[in-house]
């Protein structure tokens, strides 16, 4: 027993000496910068709950408070996180090199280390923003410059190896190695995007699920290489796969109606301009600086008409400041036309048949296009969008974003947001505003030091078309089909005017907090055609107690979680009774003789 106990001694002895030696090595390597303080003194100075800031940062609030005690290394894209949340300039960032107090202290306990590496490691597979790799940022920066690899690992003082594992993301970059970085190309580190795109591996991986492609034997960390280390490419290869569907599908339509004139191999453009715009919005996160500005500086000018009624407000202003008359469409005259304006007679005419909510956003709408014309026009030129039939759906996307921008004013509107709990029929009311309008303003909540919850929205129709799409909360939205039935937004459909809850777990194990509400939409009187939508807006199950409508949900509680994919195509889920088609990433195993949940689900 005594010889036990001190070959047990001996062997504490060993390790202490061998995690003393690995604090040491972790000193020297400098492998990570730690401001700690320096973050705890920001998030103060913004009134920042430590909850909070780690809700925007993406990370949990036990590692933020880690990270403020430098007892956790900042990477590379947290730092950048920062850079953007505070404005920070890599000249202001002090490198408090605090590891030898703090590491050592840590090291020196063996239990200790065991169990704070146990936590980091979870805390790092779970907050996977702490991953993100930027080795295609790096290689763009590089190529720019016109500088080797070899070149620049001088500069950086680390080996060619090294730096050709970073560009093709087999290493993370570290927090020190991105300041130098920074430096050495004079940039900031907000210009520094990292490729952690999650909608557009979800599009490619879409794209890839075809059985066009079923011969290549794509694996998924094929994709997520490709994605994280060349975007363009990606992104290039699901626009040309854009048009190969829309093309076949105009195909399709020449068999059936032998019409020869209908040919378009080029693809249905309408169509395509749609995703384009898409895609654009969601690179820009869906906000944009330029037009909240503009939309602020009409809203003081706003205060002198001293109007409770938005509506009555901007027709005095538009009047009084431009000479620009508001007039209605009388309800007895039949006309599809709902907004129309007359650059010559200086009239603004509104059909009187819509609800005051949609007649205030349309004004607002063309204000936007009458008095931010160049600086949409200046958005859509730094994006590349030079195409004139995507311009046009561009600049009717961010007339749109002007009109929500100037109905529902940015400070006013997240700090209601946040008093109500998010509580969208309470903002609906007191910014007279529709649902929907509401949904797709906090969408656009992503203001540096002042965000709301990182959501995502969907709008679908009574055929399951999804004709929203954006993704700020990090879920994946089907791109080319309809998405998962068990989603809420197409349950909201049977229960119309009321607002469903649901807690999903995609494959991946990440989990959403959902809202959704059907609602029936008239353009007019008793005799107008309807239509039928739903909007989903949800967020990430981290961020759900910020909302009203989880209040008295138990969100950890596996009873009320709800197991969904992207689309049939793309979910590896075989025990779903609503899948529709078979998986495109296994093999169909079907037993003619055994009938199971659906006709792709056999039982064992």
């Amino acid at each position: 027993m005594l010889f036990k106990f001190c070959k047990f001694c001996i062997f504490c002895k060993y390790l202490h000496i061998f995690n003393k030696t690995m604090a040491v090595k972790m000193i020297k390597n400098n492998t990570g910068i730690r401001f700690g303080s320096s973050i705890r003194k920001l998030r103060i100075d913004k009134k920042m709950s430590q909850n909070r800031l780690a809700s925007i940062l993406g990370i949990s609030a036990p590692y933020l408070n880690l990270i403020e005690k430098n007892k956790r290394n900042v990477t590379g894209k947290l730092l950048i996180n920062l850079a953007k949340e505070f404005k920070i300039k890599v000249s202001d960032i002090k490198d408090e090199l605090l590891i030898d107090d703090n590491i050592s202290a840590q090291f020196s306990n063996n239990n200790n280390y065991t169990d704070s590496r146990i936590k980091f490691d979870r805390s790092f597979n779970k907050n996977n923003i702490l991953a993100i790799k930027l080795g295609g940022s790096v290689r763009k920066l590089r190529r720019q410059r016109n500088l080797s690899q070899q070149k620049l690992a001088e500069i950086l003082g680390i080996s060619v190896s090294y730096l050709n594992l970073i560009e093709n993301n087999r290493r993370n970059l570290t927090g020190k190695l991105l300041l130098n970085i920074a430096k050495e190309f004079n940039i900031q580190l907000s210009d520094i995007e990292g490729e952690n795109d999650t909608v557009l591996l979800s599009d490619l991986m879409e794209v890839l699920s075809d059985n066009i492609f079923e011969s290549n034997y794509l694996k998924n960390h094929d994709v997520q290489d490709l994605v994280s280390s060349q975007p363009e490419i990606a992104r290039a290869i699901i626009r040309l796969y854009d048009v190969y569907k829309t093309s076949l599908s105009n195909l399709r339509s020449i068999s059936d109606s032998e019409d020869d004139n209908m040919i378009n191999l080029d693809g249905d453009i309408n169509n395509i301009s749609a995703e384009i715009i898409s895609d654009f919005i969601q690179k820009n996160s869906n906000y944009f600086p330029s037009l909240e500005n503009l939309a602020t500086n009409i809203i003081k000018n706003l205060e002198k008409f001293n109007n409770i009624n938005l509506y009555v407000c901007l027709t005095e202003y538009l009047l009084s400041i431009h000479d620009i008359r508001v007039a209605n469409i009388p309800p007895e005259i039949k006309h599809e036309t709902i907004r129309y304006y007359d650059p010559v007679a200086k009239t603004l005419v509104i059909s009187d048949r819509l609800p005051q909510a949609s007649r205030t956003f349309l004004i607002a709408q063309q204000m936007g296009l009458l008095f931010a014309d160049d600086e949409i026009n200046k958005i859509l030129d730094n994006n590349n969008i030079e195409d004139s039939e995507v311009r046009k759906l561009g600049r009717l996307a961010l007339s749109n974003y002007f009109a929500g921008a100037l109905i529902m004013p940015y400070e006013i509107f997240l700090e209601q947001a946040e008093f109500t709990r998010y509580d969208i029929e309470v903002l609906e009311n007191r910014f007279q505003v529709s649902f929907e309008q509401v949904c797709h303003r906090l969408t656009t909540l992503q203001r540096p030091g002042s965000r709301a919850i990182p959501f995502h929205m969907m709008r679908v129709d009574i055929a399951g078309n999804i004709s929203k799409r954006f993704s700020a909360s990090g879920i994946a939205i089907s791109r080319y089909s309809g998405a998962c039935p068990r989603l809420n937004i197409y349950s909201a459909f049977t229960t119309p005017d009321r607002i469903k809850v649901q807690i999903s777990v995609m494959p991946n194990g990440e989990k959403y907090f959902c809202i959704a509400r059907a609602f029936q939409k008239r353009s007019g009187g008793f005799d107008s055609p309807e239509s039928f939508y739903s909007i989903g807006l949800g967020c990430k199950i981290d961020d759900a107690k910020q909302m009203i409508y989880a209040e008295k949900l138990i969100l950890d509680s596996s009873e009320n979680i709800i197991p969904v994919g992207v689309s049939c195509r793309t979910c590896p889920r075989t025990d779903c009774r609503q899948r529709a088609f078979p998986p495109s990433n296994r093999e169909l195993i079907y037993n003619e003789n055994v009938k199971g949940l659906s006709a792709y689900v056999t039982p064992n």
